[in-house]
């Protein structure tokens, strides 16, 4: 007879660990998407975005601002949800008689450090690709297509990351968004090596600039500010 040699603690704290990061990316789009349609479709549909472009103000200067301001909702709405679900986790302990062992699942002092750090910068990439596409549309009932659209590209790595024997190496820790999954669940169950973390850190840093790049590109075409169509070959081709 043949004996699993996984416990059952161990195997919960696996899928919890593979679970709450799907939640915590998904509660950061949802706070990022509505602020970001508001300030880009939104401000098109009033025409207060085209008046915006030609006051003395800087593009850049402008870029920035509503970027800011969709990543801290972002950060703010991540912070939250991460600090209830801290809650939650300290009531089942207690409930648990105070066994963590019960639970499956445990975060050391590092990495509380590393999942910061990996919330910051999902962030900066969530918010940047949501603002460049959401921009695109000319008005918020169009820009409401795009939600679910989006939702898809950032939650399939999610489900990608739950698929059986695919674990945080360095080929995964190259991957956009599944690298974060599977470094944020393998944090929850308390592997945190440093070399893969910092890998994963790195690329993710390098995704998150590639993906501001692309929002300050789509927002000085001024095809996209004017709602004209876009020609993405030439857009490409004079930046």
């Amino acid at each position: 007879m043949e004996i699993d040699l996984a416990s059952r603690e161990a195997v919960m704290g696996k899928l919890i660990g593979r679970f709450i990061p799907m939640i915590l990316v998904f509660f950061i789009f949802t706070g990022i998407i509505y602020i970001a349609i508001d300030i880009t479709a939104g401000e098109k549909e009033r025409k207060t975005l085209q008046t915006l472009f030609v006051a003395p103000v800087k593009v850049s200067e402008i870029i920035a601002g509503k970027f800011l301001a969709v990543f801290t909702v972002g950060i703010a709405t991540a912070l939250m949800n991460l600090l209830s679900l801290v809650v939650a986790f300290l009531i089942q302990i207690r409930l648990l008689g105070g066994d963590i062992a019960k639970i499956g699942f445990s975060i050391s002092s590092t990495g509380w450090v590393w999942l910061i750090v990996l919330i910051v910068l999902s962030t900066v990439f969530i918010g940047a690709i949501t603002l460049a596409v959401v921009l695109l549309a000319n008005s918020y009932k169009e820009s409401q297509s795009y939600v679910t659209p989006l939702m898809l590209v950032i939650l399939l790595p999610a489900i990608y990351a739950f698929t059986p024997g695919i674990e945080l190496t360095f080929v995964t820790a190259l991957i956009p968004m599944v690298n974060i999954f599977l470094a944020m669940g393998a944090i929850f169950i308390g592997n945190t090596n440093f070399v893969l973390m910092a890998l994963v850190s790195v690329m993710a840093l390098l995704y998150a600039v590639l993906s501001l790049g692309f929002a300050s590109l789509i927002f000085r075409n001024e095809n996209v500010i004017t709602g004209e169509k876009v020609n993405f070959k030439q857009l490409f081709k004079q930046n």
